[in-house]
């Protein structure tokens, strides 16, 4: 492939509030999610071309918060990248890491910013410079549920049902909270045809506690089990996996590349959910997705509620790779469920349970 040397003149960083409609809002284990937090980048070359990137700053998840992230940017990030001819984006993301450990989500959404802006300069859809396939034009999504009680949950899986979602993500494992008649009034109320997930986010804090939850569930006709035990016990994410009848997601324990080699070791998943937002940018989500199909595990987006111009980048990389192929499980590419209004010019539209993938140069989706 040509060389399309980058050469950073500016990085600009600001925070925006993407509100949730109101009664979609996240109950999980970490509280709840109702207003998004996004850091929003543009990194602009000497011929005034602009690249964007978005990610989700949520201390719970990450540990960073918003005038942190954006400092962070601001004072470290900028001054590292500035100037420099880059080659290729991924050279963006290995200065990033000479700069500081850790940062997941303001390393993200600049090396976003990078691809994006790379794919413009070239005037193609990233997705096209990376794929192993045709790159499909359209996603199957999942919506999630949070942790509510039983008639909340009901009627939300109605909703989403009446949208036209075809699976859901519930989360479980809240205190106090019936998770197994939730869901089994949820599967009477919408039908045998809907996709059930359900993401404990880490809540059971044993194999054996995890298992029990997911045998009480199971006639709710589960097809996935996503991070049921605690982000730092991955041979115990594995324990699960190798008891139970479904597929088990890695989630909360997968940030970086190291922490993937962890989990392939110990064969401790099926499926491994990766974005940029969470694991460092566009290039190690590229990096991680290839090296989980070399061994066998399926990839599929996660998020942190991203809105539409964050899922430019996750849709492109689904789109894009044979190894996100879980028809029966869906991606996380939520926003035209989940926020009244679009943060993009051209809006991701949703029809009968998928999303379009923007085509345009870069990731497709430009800011308003």
């Amino acid at each position: 492939m040509p060389k399309h040397p980058i050469v950073i003149r500016q990085i600009t960083a600001r925070i925006q509030e993407y509100p949730l409609i109101p009664d979609r809002a996240i109950a999980w284990t970490h509280g709840i999610h109702a207003t998004t937090c996004s850091l929003i980048i543009t990194v602009r070359d000497q011929s005034e071309l602009e690249g964007y990137g978005e990610t989700v700053v949520l201390e719970q998840w990450t540990g960073e918060a918003p005038a942190s992230a954006q400092t962070f940017v601001e004072q470290r990030l900028t001054p590292a990248l500035v100037g420099q001819e880059l080659d290729h984006p991924a050279d963006a993301a290995r200065l990033m890491e000479q700069v500081a450990w850790g940062w997941e989500a303001s390393k993200g959404a600049v090396d976003c910013a990078v691809w994006d802006l790379w794919g413009k300069q070239q005037n193609r859809s990233v997705a096209e410079l990376i794929c192993d396939r045709k790159p499909k034009d359209r996603l199957l999504i999942r919506a999630s549920i949070g942790g509510f009680g039983v008639e909340q949950t009901v009627r939300l899986a109605q909703t989403y049902r009446d949208l036209g979602v075809r699976v859901l993500k519930f989360k479980v494992g809240l205190p106090d909270i019936d998770d197994a008649r939730r869901l089994a009034e949820s599967r009477a109320a919408v039908g045998d045809e809907l996709i059930f997930t359900i993401d404990a986010n880490g809540a059971y804090p044993t194999a054996d506690a995890a298992i029990q939850a997911y045998e009480a569930m199971a006639q709710s006709r589960i097809n996935l089990f996503e991070q049921p035990t605690p982000r730092r016990r991955i041979s115990m994410l594995g324990e699960v996996r190798h008891r139970i009848d479904i597929p088990v997601m890695a989630d909360d324990c997968v940030f970086k590349p190291s922490e993937l080699e962890e989990v392939l070791a110990l064969e401790a998943c099926d499926v491994v959910s990766l974005y940029p937002g969470k694991n460092g940018g566009f290039t190690h989500c590229l990096s991680m997705a290839r090296r989980a199909a070399d061994c066998g595990i399926q990839c599929a987006i996660g998020t942190a509620l991203e809105s539409d111009l964050g899922q430019g980048a996750m849709a492109a990389l689904a789109a894009s790779l044979k190894v996100f192929s879980t028809e029966d499980i869906g991606q996380d590419l939520q926003a035209s469920v989940m926020y009244e209004h679009s943060s993009v010019r051209e809006p991701m539209r949703f029809e009968n349970g998928y999303v379009q993938v923007p085509t345009g140069p870069g990731f497709g989706v430009k800011p308003k």
